[in-house]
């Protein structure tokens, strides 16, 4: 089994942190979002990946290369046309005959697909949400199958949200129908939709099923992603190391090892990265990144970049790599 996993795109909803940085490779809960992606692949026994990358190619070759022991290889689209695009530019690393799966680069999972691999259909991830028009979404027969698929609808056609999974049983037709939506030119926000060519599929004949994901964690924008990490900190059993000093810490937290953290308040849900130094702070419900310098601050709801300097009684902040802010 091969999984297609797309990592480009300009994630201009993350700004400023995807300046410098690949949005896969955003920490969440003390690893990058990349990371909790390929493990929970690896657990279902994928050791094939296909990377699909764009700007910050280098970043996450170097990632995956140094963590994992996997059949990696990486193709590059050149630029951001959308999901249905960068699965495109990976046909020629994906058999037509053989079945694979896509997992998209912002989407973390809680799901066993291991069932998946062993059936006879293509299947869709879904998840039942309240405002549906900024997802994909499914429209499902009372035999389980996918009748229709709508990219993000205007008007109320499901609840039934595609949340980025997708097991392709038959790559050849997907590929075909791929090709069909650029040479026609169909585009929806200047992307080509990989909607429209799942819809084809079944135009074509192809039966699609659907299978529910309940534990689905989109890390497509600040809210979220301190939402996902908030959820995903619950689940680990972290210690403090000797260079918590005089400090409270509120569990559910992740403090890297090599992070010191002098004579502060701490959590709940805070992640804090290798490096950094928080003296005299208090830092609730926040993502801190690498070798930062916090220092006499009250900081919450906020993302902090890698190598940022603070200083001064603040309350939310969205601070890129390398920035300064004294209050």
């Amino acid at each position: 089994m091969r999984a297609l996993i797309p990592v480009g795109g300009e994630a201009a909803r993350l700004r400023p942190h995807t300046l410098l940085h690949p949005r896969a490779l955003l920490p969440v809960a003390g690893k990058p979002v990349l990371a909790h992606i390929v493990e929970r692949l690896v657990e279902d026994g994928i050791q094939d990946i296909v990377f699909v990358v764009g700007p910050g190619a280098e970043q996450i070759e170097r990632f995956v290369q140094h963590h994992y022991r996997i059949q990696a290889r990486f193709v590059t689209q050149k630029e951001p046309l959308g999901l249905g695009h960068a699965v495109f530019v990976a046909r020629s690393l994906l058999p037509a005959d053989e079945p694979f799966v896509i997992v998209l680069g912002d989407t973390i999972y809680d799901a066993d697909l291991k069932p998946l691999f062993e059936g006879d259909y293509t299947s869709i991830g879904i998840k039942e949400v309240e405002d549906p028009s900024h997802f994909g979404v499914a429209v499902i027969n009372e035999r389980g199958f996918i009748t229709r698929l709508v990219e993000k609808p205007q008007e109320p056609v499901s609840r039934l949200a595609l949340v980025g999974i997708y097991f392709i049983q038959n790559p050849g037709l997907l590929f075909t129908c791929l090709g069909e939506v650029i040479e026609q030119n169909i585009l929806v926000n200047n992307q080509y939709q990989l909607t429209d060519a799942l819809q084809r599929m079944i135009e074509k004949g192809e039966p699609i099923t659907a299978f529910n994901v309940e534990g689905w964690y989109d890390c497509d924008r600040p809210s979220n992603l301190l939402r996902t990490n908030q959820i995903l900190l619950q689940a680990l059993d972290w210690h403090p190391s000797d260079l918590v000093e005089e400090s409270a810490i509120v569990p559910p937290v992740f403090i890297h090892p090599e992070a010191r953290v002098i004579r502060s308040v701490v959590g709940p849900n805070v992640s804090i990265g290798a490096g950094t130094v928080v003296e005299r702070c208090i830092i609730q419900h926040s993502i801190v990144g690498q070798k930062a310098h916090l220092q006499q601050a009250v900081v919450e709801y906020s993302l902090i970049g890698d190598q940022v300097k603070l200083r001064g009684r603040l309350q939310r902040l969205n601070l890129g790599d390398f920035s300064e802010w004294v209050g």
